[in-house]
């Protein structure tokens, strides 16, 4: 990732937090195949956001992973989440081969014409979306109670979900607009 070293520590380490803590908790009977989606998502985002010069899988290898998450079968996900995860992991496929082609430090953003075209839509998507899903991690209230009791467990709740996945947007437009 280009950029300062430190945004792409950080970006590496919340993406990486995010998808070993989903990977973890894929078990949990609440959306198993939505957590290991999202947990192979991170860690790949991880890998990715390692700072330049710091050893990392060459971006051809981590293209043709985000492409196999992107064809990845997720039957019981409902659509709106499928779309999303494809739509992640074919971001990512376009990252990694603008970082493929890239020679120069911004050779990537084509022929001194500026930033692609695709790179304005996924900025665009992945701002909106982290802007409607703001709302669901403050906690929803019943009554003037928090939701659920006291005694469940941290990953019963779809608050949980919904922190990773905004965790992992947060990381995708952060890698965006350093590229």
């Amino acid at each position: 990732m280009e950029g300062p070293a430190l945004v792409s520590w950080m970006t590496a380490a919340g993406c990486g937090a995010t998808g070993a803590f989903c990977l973890l908790h894929a078990r949990h009977k609440d959306a198993p195949r939505q957590r290991t989606a999202d947990g192979a998502m991170g860690l790949g985002m991880a890998l990715m956001a390692l700072p330049s010069g710091v050893p990392a899988p060459p971006p051809e290898t981590l293209a043709v992973l985000f492409a196999g998450l992107a064809l990845w079968p997720l039957p019981g996900l409902p659509r709106g989440h499928r779309a999303h995860h494809t739509t992640e992991a074919l971001a990512m496929v376009y990252m990694a081969l603008s970082m493929a082609s890239a020679t120069g430090a911004h050779a990537a953003h084509g022929n001194g014409l500026g930033v692609p075209v695709i790179t304005w839509a996924l900025l665009a998507y992945y701002a909106v979306h982290l802007v409607r899903s703001g709302p669901r991690l403050v906690p929803a209230t019943a009554q003037g109670s928090p939701r659920g009791s006291p005694g469940d467990a941290p990953c019963a709740t779809s608050g949980v979900t919904a922190a990773c996945r905004t965790s992992l947007s947060l990381g995708m437009l952060a890698m965006l607009l350093t590229m």
